[in-house]
């Protein structure tokens, strides 16, 4: 299994969003949340409870 950022940026990302319920969705403390070295949490976070795969580093 690769020990990469990559991969340890899917996991977390994977585990944040797991089983959300639109209430704990409302609750996303990245809502919002942009600047020059992160993409936007929103889509972030509302792809991960699609099921999506979601690359977090450019």
């Amino acid at each position: 299994m690769p020990n990469d950022k990559h991969h340890d940026e899917k996991v977390r990302l994977a585990g944040w969003t797991a089983g959300a319920s639109e209430q704990d969705k409302s609750k996303n403390p990245h809502r919002g949340k942009k600047n020059d070295d992160e993409i936007n949490w929103d889509e972030a976070w509302e792809q991960g409870n699609a099921g999506q795969d979601y690359t977090i580093w450019k």
